[in-house]
């Protein structure tokens, strides 16, 4: 049984594991940009769709619906939203690189 030893990269292959690498960060940062964005586009339609049922719940209020005839049907004025706290740290989470000194 003979071991053969590992064969000495060369630069070519250096160069293309390098370029593979930078083209796998490349397709993920477009994915996570393109999901961003879309993400970005949602709230904002929610936030007009939310303005305008709140608009549309008080013209029905001013044309005497009762609150209470409304939520029997199933109409229910917009909660407020509440207020996000900040998730607790259990020091586990992802930490930076520092950089090394040369």
């Amino acid at each position: 049984m003979t071991d053969n030893p590992p064969t000495t990269p060369t630069e070519a292959d250096i160069e293309a594991l390098a370029n593979n690498q930078v083209q796998r960060r490349i397709e993920t940062g477009k994915k996570v940009a393109a999901t961003l964005a879309e993400l970005t586009s949602a709230r904002a339609t929610v936030a007009t769709l939310e303005a305008k049922y709140k608009d549309e719940y008080s013209s029905a209020l001013d044309s005497s619906w009762t609150a209470k005839e409304l939520a029997s049907i199933g109409i229910e004025p917009i909660k407020p939203k509440r207020a996000r706290r900040a998730a607790k740290s259990t020091g586990r989470g992802r930490q930076t690189r520092k950089p090394t000194e040369a």
